[in-house]
């Protein structure tokens, strides 16, 4: 970092890898060493759909009725089944296991560290290869199936045939790759560019590419 660039505009291209120790996953061990790493996880679950027909009588009076049907379907949230308008198609009252994104302790940017603000910027990713003992926990590696169409991990009956309750889980991560970046150098890091008026609002860019000024 050169200290006469303090308190001036950049803008340069670098490699963004994580700086610090590889992201673990608590429930499952699972291991990335890329900057994100994401569960994803769906319950099958019954949903209710609601369709609404409106009518006009002889009288010329609006009369709505509507119609409930109920789907069994994959999701990655909880349906609060006790809403539903009829009884007998009862959900879980919780996931067992629910989406969950975990960051790298420290993100690099050549010689600089990424500012937290930026973070959430971070947005491409790719699918995660895992196996079964990749699991570290015993109890939970005896008990998962591997789910082809995820390429992750099965919690219950059948991959082919599902049950109510029945959960997959399966991994993404975003790995390092080269980003532009254009903002003030401050000490180790970088904030936005505010115009002297203030006007304009505040700079601070970040894309992933190769981008010329």
């Amino acid at each position: 970092i050169n200290p006469n660039n303090e308190g001036k505009l950049l803008h340069f291209t670098a490699d963004i890898v994580n700086g610090g120790d590889a992201i673990v996953d608590p429930v499952f061990g699972i291991v990335s060493d890329g900057l994100k790493l994401r569960r994803n996880a769906e319950m099958y679950q019954w949903d209710e759909d609601v369709q609404t027909k409106t009518t006009t009588t002889y009288g010329g009076k609006k009369k709505t009725t509507k119609t409930y049907s109920y789907n069994k379907r994959w999701q990655s949230y909880l349906i609060n089944s006790n809403n539903f308008r009829r009884s007998g198609y009862g959900n879980p009252q919780y996931m067992r296991f629910e989406n969950e994104e975990f960051d790298a302790s420290t993100i690099i940017i050549g010689a600089y560290t990424l500012p937290d603000r930026l973070r959430n910027q971070i947005y491409w990713g790719r699918e995660l290869q895992v196996t079964i003992d990749d699991i570290t926990d015993e109890s939970l590696r005896s008990e998962a199936q591997y789910d082809g169409s995820t390429g992750g991990y099965y919690f219950g009956n059948s991959p082919s045939y599902p049950d109510i309750g029945d959960q997959r889980v399966w991994f993404s991560e975003t790995p390092s790759s080269t980003i532009t970046i254009v903002g003030v150098q401050s000490g180790n890091t970088l904030q936005a560019f505010v115009s002297a008026t203030g006007e304009g609002g505040d700079v601070l860019l970040f894309k992933e590419g190769n981008f010329t000024a």
